[in-house]
């Protein structure tokens, strides 16, 4: 939305930094800071809000190791996640990019298939939720939905490097061959629909699925849809399989988003494409934007519980060691049971006032510094809702 805006500012206007909005880098630094603000300032309200309608969390019982203990957890805590996608998505993607409109609809009708699931467990008291053929059909519709947009979208297609002959010829003054030059340039082909796919690490790493069907041109597209089905349910399902002990399933979903986005960025740049031999895609680099608002919500959801974290963590370690010097006293001073002698009580204090002095200074320095960036950058607003978020 703000994409196209400030670009028309720009060519009508040339309103003075307008332009940047043309950089992804700068739009998905932006969509990832909007969508960790959007987590931190209204995700203990939305929180809140669940725990007094008292949607919590219902659990089957698996018989894995602390797995009750999420009963009674807030559930439908992805509207935060939905919500802190699609606002910065929207304000700062480029919505007439197919790939990003196709993730858009993903990330709806995955959400709404979830929401379904949450209110089937929550109103009808259901703890199974929505059947498992239920999930699977709305997945493998959405996988329909994504390959054939792939097949038929013009906007869907890649660009092959192609070496072309170029012969420089050097003249003297008088008009004369000097010298001739023949050299091979490696030039981006046209765009063209192609059914190829990149492998990684692999040396001329890009598979035809033509060659699957002999080169029947409709057989290997209804293939390559098959295949992007089955993609969709499987990553689909891995991430339910993930979310049954892991809340949002956060922990794992960060690295794997920064990933996809690194690697669709260096596809979606034609000069980075072809040092790292890997296919260009045009408009794929849009797709960034879209991992830096997901990566941002994610990181989001964790703050409060990574500053928690680390204090009990720290905590931990300084009581650790303080078991640990009363079991030595109590070993080597024989007569600290009997009365008879006085346990070494300024070892015990050293300990203890050492270890907060050691093992606090991360979590204190990133107490400190989180609410002086968020004031440097957002200003008061931003260190207000950091704070309520923290209480």
């Amino acid at each position: 939305m703000l994409y196209h805006l400030f670009r028309y500012l720009d060519e009508a206007y040339d309103l003075p930094g307008s332009g940047m909005f043309q950089y992804i880098s700068f739009r998905a630094a932006a969509a990832i800071i909007l969508s960790l603000l959007i987590v931190i300032i209204f995700g203990r309200s939305i929180i809140d809000f669940l725990r007094r309608k008292q949607i919590g969390e219902e659990i089957r019982d698996l018989g894995l190791q602390g797995q009750l203990q999420k009963k009674g957890t807030p559930t439908m805590g992805g509207v935060i996640i939905l919500v802190a996608i699609l606002v910065p998505m929207l304000l700062f993607g480029k919505l007439d990019n197919v790939y990003i409109q196709l993730l858009l609809v993903s990330t709806v009708w995955l959400g709404l298939i979830g929401g379904l699931d949450d209110y089937i467990k929550v109103f009808r008291h259901r703890k199974e939720g929505l059947k498992g053929r239920f999930k699977i059909v709305g997945q493998v519709g959405l996988g329909v939905i994504v390959g054939t947009t792939m097949w038929l979208s013009p906007d869907i297609v890649v660009r092959e490097k192609v070496t072309q002959p170029v012969q420089t010829v050097y003249l003297n003054e008088d008009g004369t061959v000097l010298e001739t030059v023949q050299r091979h340039v490696v030039v981006s082909s046209e765009s063209l629909k192609t059914t190829q796919t990149t492998i990684p690490f692999v040396k001329n790493n890009e598979f035809d699925y033509g060659w699957l069907t002999g080169g029947n041109s409709v057989a290997t597209w209804i293939l390559y849809v098959l295949v992007a089905i089955f993609v969709v349910t499987a990553v689909s399902n891995g991430a339910n399989l993930t979310d049954g002990l892991d809340g949002l399933a956060t922990g794992v979903s960060v690295p794997i988003v920064a990933v996809l986005g690194v690697l669709a960025y260096l596809s979606g740049h034609i000069v980075y494409a072809d040092y790292l031999n890997i296919m260009y895609i045009p408009g794929s680099g849009e797709l960034v934007v879209f991992a830096a608002a997901l990566a941002g919500a994610l990181v989001g959801a964790a703050l409060p519980y990574l500053f928690s974290g680390m204090l009990i963590e720290a905590v931990a370690k300084a009581a650790r060691q303080m078991v640990e010097e009363v079991r030595r006293q109590f070993k080597e001073i024989k007569g600290i049971l009997t009365g008879e002698a006085q346990p070494d009580y300024a070892r015990c204090v050293e300990i203890s006032t050492k270890g907060a002095q050691h093992e606090m200074v991360l979590p204190s320095v990133l107490a400190i510094i989180a609410p002086i960036l968020t004031g440097l950058i957002f200003g008061v607003t931003g260190v207000v809702g950091l704070l309520i978020s923290l209480n």
